[in-house]
């Protein structure tokens, strides 16, 4: 009877705390969407502001003003992290069953890209695979194949259930990524995206992240680039990135052996962005995430 009794009391006190549990991680994330919410909604006024029409001020209310010499500061957009929509590389060109110079390269900065991302993470070390970026882009691609639209990344998810519990962890990422100080690591879509049926561009040069600049070109020749927009940087005062022509230059400058004709194929050097489309922000505490379509 007391042993009865015991168990009873044991399972009710276990269904208790359980739940209790549940409710403490539920009321947490739901403290984590209220703050990225507001911080979403702010954000969302300040471009509405932003971009309202401005009220014209006339010589008269002009007059007697004294206007204050900025100084800029250099802060280029390839070290925003995550990085602006048109900072990420496009990579649908991959699973085109057409083959050109320029997908190579593609497919090339692509692998370098998911090395440099998450190479020091420990699931990335500890996992036994040969050449992993390019084993996991090879399975992406096959999934990619057998599907017939691809709505995301997060449809690719490979057949080989190690590299699917890979994907997973580099699909969801972790909150507290800084690529300065290589903490962590980013979820993947942050860099890397895919929007079957639209014709884009890989990259957008004027815009692609430091990450995308180095897997694109290597080490040494991205240095040389970040070298040279702090250059012009410091004799304009303010934010220039190279053109289609200088770029030209400094790759024969360097000596490089990159085709220029592929590559070609890749780049887009557009000045002017894009209208965003959302906007997105991640709790750190709680990890949760949220988009907002503008």
């Amino acid at each position: 009877m007391v042993v009865s009794f015991l168990l009873i009391f044991s399972f009710a006190a276990y269904a208790m705390l359980h739940e209790r549990v549940a409710i403490e991680k539920q009321e947490w994330c739901y403290t984590g969407f209220m703050r990225i919410e507001r911080g979403l909604r702010t954000a969302m006024e300040r471009r509405a502001f932003k971009n309202a029409p401005k009220k014209k001020v006339s010589s008269s209310q002009s007059k007697g003003t004294i206007k204050k010499k900025s100084t800029a500061s250099h802060k280029s957009r390839r070290l925003k992290s995550p990085p602006s929509e048109l900072g990420r590389l496009y990579i649908g060109a991959l699973f085109d069953k057409s083959s050109s110079p320029g997908k190579d390269i593609l497919y090339k900065t692509a692998a370098n890209m998911i090395k440099s991302l998450y190479g020091n993470a420990p699931f990335y070390q500890e996992a036994k695979v040969a050449k992993l970026e390019y084993a996991l882009l090879d399975a992406l691609i096959k999934k990619g194949g057998s599907l017939d639209k691809i709505e995301s990344l997060a449809a690719l998810y490979p057949d080989d259930p190690r590299l699917a519990q890979i994907y997973y962890k580099m699909l969801k990422g972790t909150p507290l990524f800084d690529p300065e100080k290589q903490n962590g690591y980013p979820p993947l879509e942050d860099y890397l995206f895919l929007n079957n049926g639209e014709s884009k561009a890989a990259v957008y040069f004027c815009f692609a992240s430091k990450p995308l600049v180095q897997a694109l070109f290597g080490e040494k020749l991205s240095e040389a680039i970040f070298t040279e927009e702090q250059l012009l940087f410091e004799k304009n005062q303010k934010l220039i990135y190279l053109s289609k022509s200088e770029l030209e230059g400094l790759l024969s400058k360097n000596q490089s052996q990159i085709n220029l004709a592929a590559l070609e194929e890749l780049l887009d050097f557009g000045k002017k962005p894009s209208p965003l489309k959302y906007l997105r922000g991640t709790d750190n505490p709680t990890s949760v995430t949220l988009k907002r379509t503008l």
